[in-house]
């Protein structure tokens, strides 16, 4: 047995046999179901949406759209109220910049190679950022 000194409480151990949570107890379905299931939801959409939108946009255009998933997790931080520094915005920004001047003129000709339906494409990239910014 050893103790979590942020939560000042023992835990028993799950590999000493004296205790731990049983496998599939109500106690440990609840907490795979508030913790770990809305991680791997978002992750398996994100996933997906990004694998669609590979289909139908340019790589470099979902790139570009891409950079722009550190300012959706601030932005969903602060709608679950966490409070960013300036720091933290200066740091979102600077990625934002890097990530557009990596491709830098790669966005005009990702759109002029686009197929058919870009608006799709671009809705599916922005999907997989705003899953990948809520996990």
């Amino acid at each position: 047995m050893f103790t979590l000194p942020f939560l000042g409480r023992a835990r028993p151990g799950a590999c000493d046999g004296e205790g731990g949570i049983p496998f599939l107890s109500a106690r440990f379905l609840g907490f795979f179901a508030r913790r770990i299931l809305p991680i791997v939801v978002a992750h398996v959409l994100a996933t997906v949406m990004n694998n669609l939108c590979l289909g139908i946009i340019d790589p470099g255009l979902n790139m570009v759209l891409g950079s722009l998933t550190p300012v959706a997790t601030g932005l969903l931080a602060m709608l679950f109220g966490v409070r960013l520094s300036s720091r933290a915005w200066l740091a979102v920004g600077l990625s934002v910049f890097g990530g557009i001047v990596a491709i830098r003129g790669g966005a005009d000709a990702a759109m002029a190679d686009a197929k058919e339906q870009p608006a799709l494409g671009i809705a599916l990239s922005l999907a997989n950022m705003f899953f990948t910014a809520l996990k």
